[in-house]
């Protein structure tokens, strides 16, 4: 449809904490997961990535509400795999700011948003909708509430 893009994945900044960026990344397999600028660069530096920046930034206090969720995720899918006799999640993690096991991760970056109180609506593919998905990588470039610019 019209809702197409070369999106893939995304990772969500969180903040910088003694002149470290933060952010959280949740891959298939591990779960959410908050990483360094340096991990983020070697990870993602070498794609052809983009940004997506909130249209309206959020302010002081939604920041602190969405870092504190995003700890909260990355504790609660930490505890998951260190239950599991193996280490790692077997077939998936317990995760996700609303409670639903395996959010891609453009679903996790999309509840932190909306747990600092913003609403931004489910994606308006209903294709992806009915099989599980809310927001997809894409979604972000078709929303009216992000602007996507080039990451370099």
């Amino acid at each position: 449809g019209n809702n197409t893009s070369r999106a893939s994945h995304t990772v969500i900044y969180l903040k910088e904490v003694n002149g470290r960026k933060l952010f959280l990344d949740n891959q298939p397999f591990e779960g959410p997961r908050i990483i360094s600028e340096d991990e983020f660069l070697k990870l993602y530096g070498p794609r052809k990535a983009q940004v997506a920046k909130l249209a309206q930034p959020l302010n002081e206090k939604e920041g602190k509400q969405l870092f504190t969720a995003a700890v909260e995720m990355a504790q609660k899918n930490r505890k998951e795999i260190a239950n599991n006799w193996f280490g790692i999640p077997l077939l998936d993690t317990n995760y996700g700011a609303w409670g639903k096991e395996n959010v891609v991760c453009s679903e996790s970056d999309w509840a932190l948003i909306n747990a600092t109180g913003r609403n931004i609506p489910k994606s308006g593919d209903r294709i992806k909708v009915n099989l599980g998905v809310d927001f997809s990588p894409a979604d972000y470039q078709n929303s009216q509430y992000f602007l996507v610019t080039p990451f370099w």
